[in-house]
């Protein structure tokens, strides 16, 4: 992947963070324990919730021979999301990227809209590298096309109810200063296949899901956490590792996908910011990443 994809590939994958969070309230059934049922339920039946999702990647140093100008990317996108009139979900928030390698840091940083029927978005920072004539920053930008519809909803909730079936509780633990109960499992590798099936763009329409779905395709995902909040009794946190087998039969800790949410129930405005700037979806791939992740090579 050239180095000008690099700087922002996460932006657009944290969306998956955001899509599974959305596609969790159709998820049902985690686990086998009242305590995480009714956590689903509750997540199933709110209008609204604060959310914090970040991507992390971790690459090795050297590619075919070659230093790589990045080895590690962060994006993070903290927002509310609330269900709108028509029952679709929406997110208001911000949006945070960085790119970091031996001598090398770039970040981008603004704030982001997910409508219903598209993504508005608003940088602050962009480096020049990636937008030399300025347009992209301080201006509301419009794409006209909307990354969390899907297309088989049901298909997908029967997949993840299947793939965390399994979850199992492995102690108490604290999540930002609330007592929770901590589930944790892995998936097979029939549940990867099938989950990836599901999940890509050609089956689903979206977005978001064909992120997560290439994640799935390269990786394994080695373990799937859950934590239920004691008090409130809702989901508090979820987070997934992704490993990506190596050549020589060792495994590399690639990715970690980590989604922190609370404040169920709050009250939640999303404004329509005008608009300044028109993107393609086509140009808006480029500059965001398409979910096509550089190989992990020995």
């Amino acid at each position: 992947m050239k180095s000008n994809t690099k700087l922002v590939l996460g932006l657009v994958a944290v969306v998956v963070a955001v899509g599974i969070l959305l596609g969790m309230g159709v998820a049902g059934r985690l686990g086998n324990g009242e305590v995480v049922e009714a956590a689903t339920q509750r997540l199933m039946a709110e209008d609204s919730w604060h959310v914090k999702a970040e991507l992390v990647l971790h690459l090795p140093e050297r590619l075919r021979g070659k230093q790589r100008p990045f080895t590690e990317v962060k994006a993070k996108i903290e927002g509310d999301v609330v269900k709108n009139d028509e029952g679709a979900r929406e997110l208001t928030g911000t949006l945070a990227g960085e790119a970091k390698g031996r001598g090398n840091i770039f970040f981008a940083d603004g704030d982001i809209r997910l409508l219903e029927d598209a993504v508005a978005f608003r940088l602050e920072n962009l480096p020049v590298l990636l937008n030399p004539s300025g347009s992209l920053t301080r201006r509301w930008t419009y794409v006209d096309r909307p990354v969390l519809a899907v297309n088989n909803s049901d298909d997908i909730a029967g997949g993840l109810r299947a793939a965390v079936a399994g979850l199992r509780e492995v102690g108490e633990e604290s999540v930002e200063g609330r007592r929770s109960r901590h589930y944790q499992g892995s998936l097979t590798q029939e549940q990867e296949e099938s989950l990836y099936e599901m999940l890509r763009q050609r089956s689903s329409g979206s977005l978001a899901w064909h992120q997560l779905a290439r994640l799935l395709q390269s990786n394994d995902a080695r373990s799937l956490d859950v934590w239920v909040d004691e008090k409130n009794k809702t989901i508090a946190r979820i987070k997934i590792d992704f490993t990506r087998p190596l050549s020589d039969g060792r495994r590399f800790d690639f990715a970690t996908l980590d989604l922190v949410f609370s404040d169920y129930g709050k009250e939640v405005v999303i404004d329509r910011p005008e608009k300044e700037l028109t993107a393609r979806p086509d140009a808006f791939a480029n500059l965001f990443g398409t979910g096509e992740i550089a190989a992990v090579e020995n």
